[in-house]
């Protein structure tokens, strides 16, 4: 039976590489007869589903990431940063509430919101919807905080639980997939989840790449 899927991430329709691999999995998925949205902050053309909280280059964005994983530098104290990032989760839950309210969604396929947290407050809202909705979610993770380049310091507790709390979060509703036997690895030592592989590939019969104007 075709189901109703909807994959979400911080933008879509891009030349980066989440984006390119989120085509390549939309495009099976139709093929075998499914119906799919795209939910993202922003889509560089044909808008679908846009939530602009969940883009990860906004100002909001940008210190909620820096003040999390490098210094908490931004605002006053503890109380402040966690004001700020569960105000940006609530507003990126109501938008997708009301998203699915009107429309019901069989699967969820997030990629790299549940991960990385460019956009930390992304994640809280699609755990939250997740366990709220009880949707079956399969979880797509390129990458992870934990593997950043220059590495991370978690810079206060509300940081420390947010980060053990949804990246990425635990459920029966969860499935959880990686790209490499490292990041399998990775996820199962540091946070004790099982993770399937499943390897970024290239279409070598697809169109030459241009550059991005």
């Amino acid at each position: 039976m075709p189901k109703n899927i909807a994959f979400l991430h911080y933008i879509a329709n891009y030349t980066d590489g989440v984006s390119l691999e989120m085509n390549k999995w939309r495009r099976v998925l139709e093929e075998m007869g499914h119906r799919t949205w795209y939910i993202a902050g922003q889509f560089e053309h044909d808008p679908e589903i846009v939530i602009e909280e969940m883009y990860h280059h906004r100002p909001d964005a940008r210190l909620l990431d820096h003040n999390t994983f490098k210094a908490l530098s931004d605002y006053p104290d503890e109380r402040v940063y966690r004001s700020e990032l569960y105000r940006l989760a609530e507003a990126i839950e109501t938008k997708l509430r009301a998203f699915l309210e009107t429309q019901p969604i069989d699967l969820l396929i997030p990629q790299n919101v549940l991960s990385v947290a460019v956009n930390p407050a992304v994640a809280i809202a699609v755990a939250r919807v997740i366990r709220a909705y009880r949707i079956p979610t399969l979880a797509h993770h390129h990458d992870f905080y934990f593997e950043r380049v220059g590495g991370f310091a978690l810079t206060n507790a509300s940081a420390v639980e947010m980060c053990e709390k949804y990246l990425p979060p635990r459920g029966s509703r969860l499935r959880h997939v990686v790209i490499n036997s490292l990041a399998q690895r990775e996820l199962s030592e540091r946070k004790g989840i099982r993770a399937t592989i499943v390897p970024n590939v290239f279409d070598f019969d697809a169109p030459d790449w241009e550059v991005d104007d």
